[in-house]
């Protein structure tokens, strides 16, 4: 999308074309910055490097244990619980990277939460 009237979802229009059944209050935002600088500010193309949302990936308990056995090198999920503090936690943080969940972590390895969210 090139031009932010066209995006249906803003409230841009309200405020260039002054529309009064909008449910935006637009004489709140006017009154602090003029019209102009309220279009130039929505015109002007940004250098600033956006925070970009990355999407979320879900993995389903049966691929989430196989990947515990294979970076823990075990065979039952409680053997967890006897690797080195170190390993463990450094597993931890693999398993975290590789989309688990902190809950999802829990429930499969018994290891508490405060423990998993330090790793």
């Amino acid at each position: 999308m090139k031009n932010i009237d066209d995006y249906i979802y803003s409230s841009y229009c309200d405020y260039i074309r002054h529309r009064q059944k909008s449910i935006v209050d637009i004489d709140f935002v006017l009154k602090i910055l003029p019209l102009n600088q309220y279009i130039e500010f929505h015109k002007r193309e940004s250098c600033e490097k956006h925070v970009e949302i990355s999407e979320i990936r879900r993995v389903n308990d049966e691929d989430a244990k196989n990947f515990i056995y294979k970076i823990c090198n075990i065979d039952n999920l409680l053997e967890i619980n006897t690797l080195d503090k170190a390993i463990r936690n450094l597993s931890i943080k693999k398993m975290k990277e590789e989309g688990l969940s902190v809950r999802q972590i829990e429930r499969l390895t018994g290891i508490k939460r405060g423990v998993i969210l330090s790793a």
